[in-house]
């Protein structure tokens, strides 16, 4: 396997779905902990995305991480002949 590393800064992220027109800001998720006495539920604020299909917030990392998912196939599973080719210029 070859691995490449890509980093994005959560501005990336978010002028990403912004430019799309969607709805992103900070909102509180539940997160569960596993404690001495019984599990406990705290909100956590994480960065979240509106879905346009059901009106609800997303953990924004998640659907970025789809979308470059797919991204990844169609920008480099996909090249162009003469872009490999200009590779051993």
């Amino acid at each position: 396997m070859i691995e490449i590393k890509l980093v994005f800064s959560n501005e990336d992220a978010i002028s990403i779905f912004r430019n799309a027109g969607l709805l992103v800001e900070m909102h509180d998720f539940p997160i569960y902990f596993g404690r001495y006495h019984g599990d406990k539920e705290d909100l956590i604020p994480m960065l979240a995305v509106k879905n346009p299909h059901n009106d609800k917030m997303e953990k924004l990392e998640p659907i970025f991480r789809k979308y470059m998912e797919a991204k990844k196939k169609e920008l480099f599973l996909t090249p162009e002949k003469l872009d490999i080719y200009n590779l051993f210029k």
